[in-house]
């Protein structure tokens, strides 16, 4: 027998997808079947489709949707971009490589040398630094004197018996009194190659071999060797070489 044109609504049907299975517009099957508000049509209601004359049989499983999916808005990217061809975010791939963007430059990290510092200590300053073996007032500093002979340290003018601190940890090398012109003389070695010297003491308190720590009282100021007033004659050597201790030391 052939189909009367009758459709009776089934779980998951909607009056749209109905009408499109059958080939009729919504209005059309809504003012057929008298229906004003599609959406309150419910399960078991039976339907009649219009032209159902043409048809000979209710299809078993209706078509598939020939509707288009929903494409999803397309997304600019905010910032500056031409109108012609603004960056999209969620279109669909392009066949051309967008080139990267160049990769930022890491910032050099710059040192600013202190007043009197030269080029190659404020360098070379980075690598080491030391504490004050004791607090006063610089009387000469490292180089050439007047007489035309060389410093090879600073000299600090300080009160009798003042103590004197290790300017870094490290081992005694030297304590004694034979070196001419220095009294009584401390040499102290430290890690990467460095000496540091204290001269002119009046009274040491560590001996050869002892190790010793950073700021640590290892002898007491005096007027020894060829000096006539108080003081520390203060050294830093690099291996052999006298360095001027000024770079090196911490800022007070």
């Amino acid at each position: 027998a052939g189909w009367d044109g009758r459709y009776t609504m089934k779980t998951g049907d909607s009056l749209y997808a109905i009408a499109r299975r059958h080939k009729v517009t919504l209005n059309e099957l809504q003012r057929v079947n008298g229906i004003s508000d599609p959406t309150k049509v419910r399960v078991g209601t039976v339907l009649q489709v219009p032209g159902a004359g043409e048809s000979t049989a209710e299809p078993a499983t209706p078509p598939a949707s020939t509707a288009p999916p929903a494409t999803p808005p397309r997304v600019v990217q905010q910032g500056p971009a031409t109108a012609s061809q603004p960056r999209v975010l969620n279109g669909p791939a392009s066949s051309a490589t967008e080139p990267a963007p160049e990769a930022a430059r890491p910032v050099e990290p710059t040192r600013l040398a202190s007043r009197g510092d030269t080029v190659t200590d404020a360098a070379a300053a980075g690598s080491a630094r030391f504490r004050w073996p004791v607090t006063g007032r610089v009387i000469a500093g490292f180089g050439k004197r007047p007489d035309g002979t060389h410093n090879d340290g600073i000299n600090l003018a300080v009160p009798q018996g003042t103590e004197i601190h290790a300017a870094e940890s490290g081992r005694v090398a030297y304590a004694g009194n034979e070196l001419k012109g220095y009294g009584n003389l401390i040499l102290i070695r430290h890690d990467n190659g460095w000496v540091s010297a204290y001269a002119h003491s009046e009274q040491l308190l560590v001996k050869r071999d002892d190790v010793v720590r950073r700021g640590q009282v290892i002898a007491r100021a005096g007027k020894t060797g060829t000096v006539d007033q108080p003081q520390v004659h203060f050294e830093l050597r690099q291996g052999a070489k006298p360095v001027d201790p000024l770079p090196y030391l911490e800022r007070n």
